[in-house]
């Protein structure tokens, strides 16, 4: 099943996106926050992955 994400919301250091399947349906959302050395991806009810991080 193809899948999509849409960007639904920016801030400062962050933004919204939802991923959902082809027909619109969405399946979660997250947020995607940056500083200068990591990227993390939040869900609504507190799990945090850090997806990248600058080494020292």
């Amino acid at each position: 099943m193809e899948k999509h994400c849409t960007i639904v919301g920016k801030g400062d250091q962050s933004f919204n996106i939802s991923v959902g399947t082809a027909v619109g349906m969405v399946v979660e959302r997250w947020r995607v926050i940056s500083d200068t050395r990591t990227i993390k991806l939040a869900r609504p009810n507190g799990d945090v992955v850090t997806v990248f991080r600058m080494p020292h």
